[in-house]
């Protein structure tokens, strides 16, 4: 059976238009391959696509997006990188037809990634959800005082912390803005996720890493005004003292697929210019 694959990206974005005409002509003539479709204004229905595979175009960015738009449809993904960091996405451009290749005759690695979901409670109504794979943030509007933010479980008070905000990462996530933020990268094999204050105003204030499956409890403290909440760095909701946020991890998991033999820290040192250890 010929494998399934979907093209994703943002025409827009450069070199992903003629990358998608360029794979589709060449899925054409292979037998053990079947283009299924193609989206290249991110406005399709992902939760309703069948396919075996996803191919993105793009950077880390359209993963996510692709991620938090398959919602339950959790199909595998390959990066191509046409973006700058690619944490995500390890294949070139030029690697794209050999990788797709590999795949089909079964030569791969799938690493399941913890995703987080997020409900958004105003005066104990639900008014949102959001899915993220990197993290989510509650952070203050513009310049201006800093922000109390209240964090507790559903079993117990955390903290109150006072800063620019907060922001809750998974271990995928965790060489994003929490890097930036000072919190710890984290092996993508450890179930949990990273609370991490930005910019607190005391030197004490250090991230938290709890289990998967915890809920955190997150919401503005007196004196606060209005607060953004940002998923992904992607999508964003102004919440208020009258917002109770909820995050814990998604019962849904991200797929991402690998043809080389590198594990996340090859990536890694290779990404931020780490020096290899001697072996």
């Amino acid at each position: 059976m010929a494998l399934r694959v979907f093209l994703y990206g943002k025409g827009t974005k450069p070199g992903v238009q003629a990358a998608a005409e360029e794979l589709e002509g060449w899925v054409r003539q292979q037998g053990e391959v079947e283009l299924v479709g193609a989206d290249l204004t991110l406005t399709k229905d992902m939760g309703s696509v069948q396919a075996d595979l996803v191919v993105t175009l793009g950077g880390d960015g359209t993963i996510l997006w692709v991620a938090r738009h398959m919602g339950a449809n959790q199909i595998p993904v390959l990066g191509v990188n046409l973006g700058k960091m690619g944490f995500l996405t390890e294949i070139s451009r030029d690697e794209a037809r050999s990788a797709i290749q590999a795949i089909a005759a079964g030569r791969y690695m799938t690493s399941e990634r913890l995703m987080l979901r997020s409900d958004i409670y105003r005066d104990e109504e639900h008014a949102a959800y959001f899915y993220a794979l990197n993290d989510v943030v509650l952070s203050r509007e513009g310049v201006g005082r800093l922000i109390p933010v209240h964090v507790r479980t559903d079993k117990y008070p955390v903290m109150t912390y006072r800063g620019d905000g907060v922001l809750v990462s998974t271990p995928t996530g965790s060489t994003g803005y929490n890097l930036s933020a000072g919190g710890p990268i984290v092996s993508v094999s450890i179930e949990g996720v990273v609370v991490t204050p930005i910019c607190p105003h005391t030197l004490s204030t250090r991230p938290v890493v709890f289990p998967a499956g915890e809920v955190l409890e997150i919401h503005l403290g007196e004196g606060a005004d209005e607060a953004r909440f940002t998923v992904d760095g992607q999508e964003t909701m102004t919440v208020s003292p009258e917002h109770l946020v909820k995050v814990t991890t998604s019962e849904h998991r991200f797929k991402l697929v690998s043809v080389k033999d590198r594990n996340r820290f090859d990536i890694i040192r290779e990404k931020l210019h780490w020096q290899r250890p001697n072996t």
